[in-house]
Order: structure tokens, then C-alpha cells, then sequence
């Protein structure tokens, strides 16, 4: 035969059943607040790092601005040489074109005098 328990123990039970399961939640609560407060943390760490990253995005925006300018400059700078080398390869070949003519005038001809 099997014993019932009475009243009072039944209350026993349930009373240490109950403050075991309080002292559960109170650890399961302590762990969340740490977890949120972990979790805040990281997002002020994101916020200042999405702070961080915005700035040099920023200065890689205004770097390669000035890339551009100055490679653009430096083009055109290298645009304009080629026109005077032009010139000046042509003024080279025209005066090379009118000493051998006068060389052919000139009997016995230019010769370079040697040092």
C-alpha cells in the first residue's frame, strides 16, 4: 500500500520546488542583463566604428578626387610636351634640311671643326 502525503508535505514540496525555480529565473535573469549589457556595449563599439569607417570613406573620397585632378593634369601637361617635341623634332629637322643645303652651296662644304 502506498502512503499518501499529507497536506503539509505536499506544501513542502511545492514551497522548495518554487524557490528552486525562483533561483532558476534569477540566474537566467542575471544572465540576459549581462548578455544585453554585452550587447549594448558592442553597439556603441559599432557606432564608433561606423563613425571611424565613414570618416575615411570620406578622405579615400577626397584622395581619389585628387587623384584624378592630378592625373589629369599630368596628362594634359604630357599632351602638351608631345605637341612642342612635335615642334621641335620638326624646327631640328628643318634646320638639318637647310645646313646641308647651304653645305652644298658652299664648296668644300661645312666640316666640324675638331678640338
Amino acid at each position: 500500500m502506498e502512503t499518501k502525503p499529507t497536506i503539509e508535505t505536499v506544501l513542502e514540496r511545492l514551497s522548495a520546488m518554487e524557490s528552486r525555480s525562483a533561483a532558476r529565473e534569477s540566474q537566467i535573469i542575471g544572465r540576459l542583463e549581462a548578455l544585453e549589457t554585452q550587447v549594448s556595449g558592442f553597439g556603441v563599439r559599432l557606432e564608433a566604428l561606423e563613425a571611424r569607417v565613414s570618416g575615411v570613406e570620406s578622405r579615400l573620397d577626397a584622395l581619389e578626387t585628387q587623384l584624378k585632378e592630378g592625373f589629369q593634369k599630368v596628362n594634359d601637361g604630357l599632351e602638351i610636351m608631345k605637341y612642342k617635341l612635335e615642334i621641335m623634332t620638326q624646327d631640328i629637322m628643318d634646320v638639318r634640311a637647310a645646313m646641308r643645303k647651304l653645305d652644298r652651296r658652299i664648296p668644300g662644304g661645312l666640316e666640324p671643326s675638331v678640338a
